[in-house]
């Protein structure tokens, strides 16, 4: 279950990379580097499914095919955008933000496991998101005051345009 979750995390940072690669104009590599990796993982799958299969844990073959191939495919987009935009993971800023959530859910675990009722568990969980969480966001350089405001008025910019601009349907 371990490896299969490793594999959920790349998966999803595969999907990040791809479409930037795909964004940067460079399809074909893409679409050649996510052949290769079904290929290998199909390679892998038939080689590792019977080996495991022995011992009844066919499965355990599956995720290592699939794990190793969504983390060649990944390293590929990897190099692709550092080579083509000098790109790097903010992975500074990935870790503050997993450490300040893992710390959340740590405390969130206690409250739970101790018995408090539901209703005192959630609004504690509540104010601990608002108290500490969001801060930690801010205090580690996760988010700022000026990325959210730029999404917001993207947000309600856009509302504002077709309120000014209202089109018939009934046409």
């Amino acid at each position: 279950l371990r490896l299969l979750a490793l594999g959920f995390i790349i998966s999803s940072l595969n999907i990040y990379c791809y479409d930037v690669v795909v964004g940067i104009g460079k399809t074909k590599e893409a679409t050649h580097a996510i052949l290769w990796s079904n290929l290998v993982n199909v390679a892998l799958n038939l080689l590792l499914i019977p080996f495991f299969g022995r011992v009844e844990q066919g499965y355990l073959g599956a995720i290592i095919g699939t794990a190793i191939g969504s983390l060649l495919l990944f390293l590929f987009f990897l190099s692709t955008l550092r080579k083509h935009i000098a790109y790097r993971l903010p992975l500074r800023a990935w870790s503050l933000g997993s450490f300040s959530a893992l710390i959340l859910l740590g405390i969130g675990l206690y409250i739970v496991r101790s018995g408090f009722p539901i209703y005192l568990q959630i609004g504690v969980m509540i104010f601990l998101v608002l108290a500490l969480y969001v801060p930690l966001l801010f205090l580690f350089k996760v988010t700022s005051i000026c990325e959210l405001q730029g999404l917001y008025h993207s947000f309600f910019s856009r509302e504002k345009t077709e309120e000014a601009n209202p089109k018939n349907h009934n046409l």
